[in-house]
């Protein structure tokens, strides 16, 4: 990555920053108590801006493709087209969630830790089968 392209990177990192944590309204007079906020704002920025990135930079392609796959095979009752590879690391997420039954709603729209985790085993599973039918031609 060129030093021009870092530039538009570092741009959304401080947008993220001003605008996700609202630093220009804090109100804090010792450079040390800004300091501390500082720090602990960035590392907020930097996961808002991981949650936000399409899942292709951060997951590997069988992680994404394995569950189409799955849920494609003709005596599965749920059928699904292609997945979005644009989709965002959250909505990943929840797909994921969604493997061990997680069903999003308004008052709980993202899973927690234990679905997340019974969804990643599954994933596994299918990502190990969709490796086995690739390698056979299956696919």
């Amino acid at each position: 990555m060129s030093w021009y392209e870092k530039r538009w990177l570092i741009e959304e990192y401080s947008g993220t920053l001003k605008v996700g944590t609202r630093i220009k309204d804090r109100k804090l007079n010792p450079a040390d108590d800004l300091r501390k906020r500082l720090a602990f704002d960035a590392v907020i920025a930097c996961a808002v801006m991981s949650i936000e990135r399409p899942v292709r930079t951060v997951v590997p392609l069988d992680e994404i493709m394995a569950p189409a796959v799955h849920m494609s095979k003709p005596n599965h009752r749920r059928q699904r087209g292609p997945p979005d590879p644009n989709q965002t690391i959250a909505s990943f997420a929840v797909n994921t969630a969604r493997l061990a039954g997680f069903i999003p709603g308004k008052r709980q729209p993202l899973p927690g830790t234990q679905k997340l985790w019974e969804g990643y085993m599954l994933l596994s599973l299918f990502v190990e089968d969709f490796k086995a039918w690739r390698d056979y031609g299956m696919i």
